[in-house]
């Protein structure tokens, strides 16, 4: 084994944060930087995948304290799975970028890479972490991120579907963190497997009411109906292949939060059915939705939104086939919609036209 989990997070937040110094000696760093960032990142995620996957999940603990005081990194068969598909995607979206901005100036590039590596490292994050408010922390970096790749064109409508985001993700940030504090007033710890061992111990109705604001949180995030309204516009005005990174990096880590969370932490009746209900709804409306849609972005941002619905569907079975089935979908997905969002993107840019039918 080569390299640790911790690595995942510091190498590309000290990139994000190298890439401005860079560019003032050579400007072309700004965009290379982040490639090389992300390949050998894809490197160490395959070789500690293969390890994981023959000798047990890595659980590492940062600065010595050993939880539930201290902070830990998880990196299993699931998360290392999801780890490696996000850094992978993270590398197509860098090489299509790498040539879809040659053709913008010094400082619009430098502001989209740093966005993008953090957006990249926020995913990563949510993923790996063992820790509830660490996992908020790095929502918030995601978010953050995000918004900032949703308005990057600086006009009306991608200033609107940005300031929709912001509005939907503060709404999202205060409902995780009251989930938060109910747990860590009741049970005293904000380890997840800590509070997967005492979860009996807290009070019935607390228990409901915390899940209910996780689910709430992580599904605006995860773009679950009805609370996705902010989506279509923010895959519709952000760049081509910022789609590609919301809908094969940013929903994939929110909705294995949603699914950690289910799985090992609550253990309420009726949270599997739960999950089918909602992510039916979602497949349904959505799908619906996409159907209508005369421009191309927002045809496939809700096509996404709708495929995420089956994806907890799959979850929903509560089955070793179940979970099987919903990793494939996740995988599929990520591949194959990126894949879209990069073609459609293009054909849009060269057409100079958004709607369907215009497209030529």
């Amino acid at each position: 084994m080569v390299g640790t989990p911790v690595l995942f997070i510091a190498i590309p937040l000290m990139a994000a944060f190298l890439i401005p110094l860079l560019g003032m000696i050579w400007k072309e760093l700004v965009r290379i930087v982040p490639g090389l960032v992300l390949t050998y990142l894809l490197i160490l995620a395959i070789n500690l995948l293969d390890h994981v996957l023959v000798h047990g999940p890595i659980v590492e603990v940062i600065a010595g304290w050993v939880p539930p005081i201290g902070i830990n990194l998880v990196f299993n068969a699931f998360s290392g799975f999801l780890v490696t598909l996000m850094i992978f995607l993270g590398l197509l979206v860098w090489i299509y970028s790498y040539r879809f901005k040659r053709n913008i100036d010094y400082e619009p590039a430098l502001k989209y890479f740093l966005m993008l590596m953090m957006l990249i490292t926020g995913s990563v994050g949510i993923v790996l972490t063992g820790d509830i408010f660490n996992m908020f922390v790095f929502i918030e970096i995601t978010s953050i991120s995000a918004y900032g790749l949703t308005a990057f064109y600086k006009g009306r409508d991608s200033a609107e579907a940005s300031f929709k985001y912001v509005m939907m993700g503060s709404i999202a940030s205060t409902f995780l963190l009251l989930a938060i504090m109910i747990i860590y007033s009741q049970l005293g710890t904000l380890n997840m497997a800590d509070i997967a061992r005492k979860i009996h111990l807290m009070n019935p109705t607390y228990k409901i009411i915390s899940y209910i604001f996780f689910v709430t949180a992580l599904g605006i995030e995860a773009e679950i109906f009805p609370l996705n309204g902010w989506a279509p516009d923010a895959y519709a005005e952000a760049p081509g292949p910022v789609g590609a990174a919301f809908a094969g990096i940013v929903v994939k880590a929110s909705v294995y939060a949603i699914i950690r969370y289910t799985y090992t932490i609550f253990d309420l009746s009726g949270t599997f059915n739960f999950l089918i209900l909602i992510g039916m709804i979602t497949l349904i409306v959505a799908e619906t939705a996409a159907i209508r849609q005369e421009k191309l972005k927002r045809m496939l941002a809700y096509s996404s939104i709708g495929q995420m619905g089956l994806v907890l569907v799959a979850f929903g079975f509560g089955t070793k086939e179940g979970v099987y089935a919903a990793l494939f979908l996740m995988l599929n997905h990520a591949i194959i919609k990126s894949l879209l969002f990069f073609s459609g993107s293009y054909l849009v840019y060269n057409s100079t036209e958004k709607k369907i039918t215009e497209v030529n």
